[in-house]
C-alpha cells in the first residue's frame, strides 16, 4: 500500500518552486563547502542528503494522510 501511496504522490503531488527559498540554503551549503576539509564535506553532504530524505518522507506522509482524510471525508 505504500508504495501505491508513493506512485500517487509522485504523480499529483506537484512540490512548490520556490525558487529563491531553495536558493539560499544551496547558496550556504556551497559558502560552507568551500572552507571545509574533505572529511567535514563528506560530512556535510551526509547531513544534507539526510535533510533531503526527510523532506521527501514528510511530503509522502503528509500526502498519504490527506489521501486518508479524503477517503474519510467521502465515506461519511
Amino acid at each position: 500500500m505504500y508504495d501505491y501511496m508513493r506512485a500517487l504522490h509522485g504523480r499529483f503531488c506537484q512540490e512548490p518552486e520556490l525558487r529563491e527559498v531553495r536558493r539560499a540554503p544551496e547558496e550556504a551549503y556551497h559558502a560552507i563547502q568551500e572552507k571545509l576539509v574533505r572529511q567535514d564535506q563528506e560530512a556535510l553532504l551526509q547531513l544534507a542528503n539526510l535533510e533531503n530524505e526527510l523532506l521527501e518522507e514528510t511530503s509522502l506522509a503528509s500526502f498519504v494522510v490527506g489521501f486518508q482524510l479524503g477517503l474519510g471525508m467521502q465515506e461519511s
